[in-house]
């Protein structure tokens, strides 16, 4: 009998304002890993991350995202968490094929994180939950400078879009969701390119701005919580914490008047994005590619899921 194939999916994340929870104006990590993250608030997306692993006989890990081989990624980093907390001596191949642009706010460092640490640990039958992989995961976007609080986020698995109101790891993570029906609205977005995100998680200029700024974001939002309110709110964060460009605020104002109910810049990447009746969503995308033909579209529903592991014959 073949064996069968095991794929791991996990929903990609938007993420729309945040702030620096655990962490030093130099950068540091000033908290245990498990209570370092971010608060803030975005949406998770049905198009995500599919993820597979296989031991091989090799001196060292091969990591793939769809189809090319990358070094020093933050899924490296989980295989390497991975053999320290179980004492596994061997290495993998990881497979990630991701559906939405990669460095640029959409949550791919913590959704193929994710993949990775539940992927290879059911791929060495190691005996453990969803919680043990999310802190492994959550370990290496953060060491790796490639993320803060997103795997926290996803493990919650609270509603589709909403705040996080309490920062950490899964298990610590606290998200408040918005009391909405997403099932007739569609999220879309365009991204221009990926942006280095080390410099800007380690800038003491940008880590003090971002959480004062952030702060009162968080505040306004949670005093009309919705998703409109939210993006409203994290566009003015963007611009006021000097993460917003020209460009990206240009994008999100030709969505709002193509029909989108509020839009916002990706946090953090060269990207911007809106939810919009998905009656109007074809309009709004019309106007994005004949503004925009270079840039990548990428337009999905959103989920209430945190992963799901699948297997094929």
């Amino acid at each position: 009998m073949c064996p069968k194939m095991r794929t791991v999916y996990v929903p990609s994340a938007v993420s729309s304002f945040f702030t620096f929870e655990g962490v030093g104006e130099d950068g540091s990590f000033i908290q245990p890993l498990q209570r370092v993250g971010a608060k803030g608030g975005g949406f998770k997306l049905v198009k995500g991350t599919h993820t597979s692993a296989e031991l091989i006989e090799s001196p060292e890990d091969e990591v793939l995202f769809d189809g090319r081989p990358i070094a020093n990624s933050t899924t490296h980093a989980v295989l390497n968490i991975v053999r320290r907390r179980t004492g596994f001596k061997g290495h993998f191949r990881v497979t990630h094929w991701v559906e939405v642009p990669i460095g640029a706010g959409f949550g791919t460092s913590a959704s193929a994180s994710i993949g990775a640490a539940v992927a290879v640990l059911r791929e060495i039958d190691f005996k453990g939950t969803f919680r043990l992989a999310g802190e492994i995961a959550h370990e290496a976007d953060l060491v790796s400078h490639t993320g803060l609080g997103t795997v926290g986020a996803i493990y919650a698995s609270a509603g589709t879009g909403g705040l996080i109101v309490e920062p950490g790891g899964p298990g610590v993570c606290r998200v408040e969701a918005f009391m909405e029906d997403f099932e007739k609205l569609s999220l879309i977005a365009v991204t221009f390119k990926s942006r280095e995100k080390r410099p800007l998680l380690t800038s003491s200029d940008i880590i003090k701005r971002v959480n004062e700024v952030g702060t009162r974001t968080l505040e306004r939002v949670m005093s009309n919580p919705s998703s409109v309110v939210m993006l409203r709110e994290s566009r003015k964060f963007a611009v006021d914490a000097g993460l917003a460009t020209p460009e990206l605020d240009k994008v999100c104002s030709l969505m709002e008047e193509a029909g989108a109910l509020a839009s916002a810049h990706n946090m953090i990447g060269e990207a911007a994005h809106c939810i919009a009746w998905r009656d109007d969503a074809r309009h709004v995308t019309k106007r994005l590619i004949e503004s925009y033909p270079a840039a990548r579209l990428t337009v999905s529903k959103m989920t209430e899921s945190s992963f799901k592991v699948q297997e094929t014959p």
